[in-house]
């Protein structure tokens, strides 16, 4: 009896030492105990020379605990059939996914984990995300600027607020270029640390949209068009370099 753990126990396993409910119903039933020990045998195969081990046991252990969730001995050999489908299935899918990573170049996974490729890529895809939800933020602020009244000044300020904008996205792509270049590494690891000075500056951006945003929809919309300076000046941090806090 193996359990088909990613650490297995000995084959000689005495089922009195069976502590939960799954593994006394796999001890009880010779059909199940059988999948048990096909299973480990087929899983103990394919783990000796996995080509992708960490997904291999990643997804071992989430099946580990699918299995141990079954309250039922139906559930606990449906749980093992299914696991034997796809283990058998193995060996072809790891053929499949080198055949493509060997000419994918554009995702993470492309690359080996902790290569330059690698953490750029996974600091990009963050970046997206993050710039995307700042620029949701920062159209929200832009919008109840707009429509606190039909003063000049009030247009004035929204206007400079979103040229600013376009203009910050260009500075945190040129400071951070030269942030990158002045580390000095070698191949492509200056990319990566100006993405993640990118990532770095956008995570301060964001916090002080937000907090900008927050600001201004604490005040009345009568009052809003007198008042709106004061959330907004945290946003200009070459002139006003006090942290921001939220």
């Amino acid at each position: 009896m193996l359990f088909t753990a990613t650490t297995a126990k000995p084959a000689s396993y005495d089922c009195s030492l069976a502590q939960t409910d799954v593994e006394k119903m796999i001890c009880d039933n010779p059909d199940i105990s059988k999948a048990d020990e096909s299973l480990a045998a087929v899983y103990k195969d394919i783990k000796e020379h996995p080509k992708f081990n960490h997904q291999l046991y990643s997804e071992q252990r989430a099946w580990l605990r699918e299995r141990n969730s079954c309250q039922t001995e139906a559930c606990i050999m449906d749980k093992y059939m299914t696991r034997v489908a796809e283990l058998n299935d193995w060996l072809q899918k790891e053929k499949d996914k080198a055949k493509e990573l060997a000419s994918c170049t554009d995702r993470p996974e492309c690359w080996p984990e902790g290569s330059a490729m690698h953490t750029g890529l996974t600091i990009v895809h963050e970046l997206e995300e993050l710039t995307s939800t700042m620029n949701s933020m920062h159209e929200q602020l832009l919008t109840l600027i707009s429509n606190s009244s039909s003063y000049t000044s009030t247009r004035r300020i929204a206007l400079a607020l979103k040229t600013q904008q376009t203009s910050w996205e260009k500075y945190r792509g040129d400071e951070c270029t030269l942030i990158g270049a002045l580390t000095g590494a070698g191949g492509s690891w200056p990319s990566t640390y100006a993405n993640e000075c990118e990532l770095e500056l956008t995570q301060d951006r964001s916090q002080r949209i937000e907090k900008a945003l927050e600001c201004v929809k604490k005040i009345p919309e009568d009052t809003r068009a007198f008042e709106l300076a004061g959330c907004i000046t945290d946003l200009t941090p070459l002139v006003k370099r006090e942290p921001v806090s939220i």
